[in-house]
């Protein structure tokens, strides 16, 4: 694991790595801004009375959307970020360029369909909370189903995202003709 964290790269394949690294936190920050818009549009109780708290020191004057815009940035960039450099030192400075954009929209698929799963089954067990029930409703929430199938989008969208990025890596460091070396050397 060290040797992904802190690498030992030929001079520029740092330079390289981080360049990609940086447009993965763009794309995982817009990413974040689309998700987050739409969200808005199911709950916005979901920002208002509890994510605009968690990022007040970002609101300035902004309204309401484009505050949502800047929560779904700061919320989602440092994903790309990590993402992308643990997938760029599996991929091999060789293979960024063929490899990074497939991933970005394997990890974006996987993020959407995580979100899917999560506003499915989210309000049937968030609801069924008493616990959880209570603390939305101290914050002062009046529609919880709408703001359980966000939160549930949410968590499920990191879910997907991570167990999507966790796919690629395994995929990547397994080379894909070990099984057939392996297979030829048996007697």
């Amino acid at each position: 694991m060290r040797r992904h964290l802190v690498p030992r790269l030929a001079r520029g394949e740092f330079a390289r790595l981080a360049r990609w690294s940086l447009a993965g936190a763009l794309v995982a920050g817009a990413f974040g801004i689309v998700h987050d818009q739409l969200t808005y549009s199911i709950s916005r109780e979901y920002f208002t009375r509890m994510k605009f708290d968690q990022f007040s020191a970002f609101r300035g004057n902004l309204p309401p959307r484009a505050f949502v815009a800047v929560i779904g940035f700061l919320a989602t960039w440092w994903f790309g970020l990590i993402a992308t450099w643990l997938l760029g030192r599996t991929a091999g400075p060789a293979r960024l360029g063929e490899r990074l954009p497939a991933a970005w929209l394997a990890i974006a698929l996987g993020a959407s369909a995580g979100g899917t799963i999560g506003a499915l089954a989210a309000p049937h067990v968030f609801l069924a909370d008493a616990n959880w029930r209570e603390a939305a409703t101290a914050l002062g929430v009046t529609r919880l189903p709408s703001f359980a199938k966000v939160a549930g989008i949410h968590l499920g969208g990191y879910t997907g995202g991570a167990v999507a990025t966790f796919i690629l890596l395994v995929k990547w460091k397994i080379p894909r003709n070990a099984a057939v070396s392996r297979d030829r050397n048996i007697p």
